[in-house]
């Protein structure tokens, strides 16, 4: 009896190993791979090139597909992310920083080359771009006549 026990008490123990050692291997491995193929699968939204245009709202908001449509008749190519779903919302907050303390704030959120642009318009992206486009041009052409480039600020 007392030797059916302590084989019984073996088994046990086996299998809590086999499961801590599963869920170690869980942790420790496959959640950061995991994460490591969705940040490469959607790098261009998460780490956009200079002149990118990340477009963060709801597809059910009004604003946000005025902002969509303007976007769209005027030829400019952007990145739809729906916040609706938790890891965009997080990039979003993370990209807001620390220091935006807005308790709220309406959609859609568009991030132009380094800038954030809260509620704006499809002109207002436009010129945005524009800027981010003509000082790309005017470094560009600073550099060749072998002068300092201008600061971006």
């Amino acid at each position: 009896m007392v030797i059916k026990a302590l084989h019984h008490m073996q088994n046990r123990s086996v299998r809590l190993r086999a499961i801590v050692r599963t869920v170690l291997l869980t942790l420790i491995v496959v959640i950061p791979a995991l994460f490591s193929a969705y940040c490469y699968v959607h790098r261009d939204r998460i780490f956009p090139e200079r002149g990118t245009i990340v477009l963060y709202g709801r597809e059910t908001c009004g604003i946000t597909r005025m902002v969509r449509d303007g976007l769209s008749a005027k030829g400019i190519p952007y990145l739809f992310a729906d916040v609706n779903i938790a890891a965009i919302n997080d990039e979003l907050r993370y990209k807001l920083g620390p220091k935006f303390n807005e308790p709220r704030y309406t959609y859609p959120v568009v991030h132009v080359g380094g800038r954030i642009l809260l509620t704006p318009t499809a002109d207002q992206v436009l010129k945005v771009l524009s800027a981010e486009q003509a000082a790309k041009e005017r470094d560009y052409a600073t550099f060749l006549q072998g002068a300092d480039p201008v600061p971006h600020y």
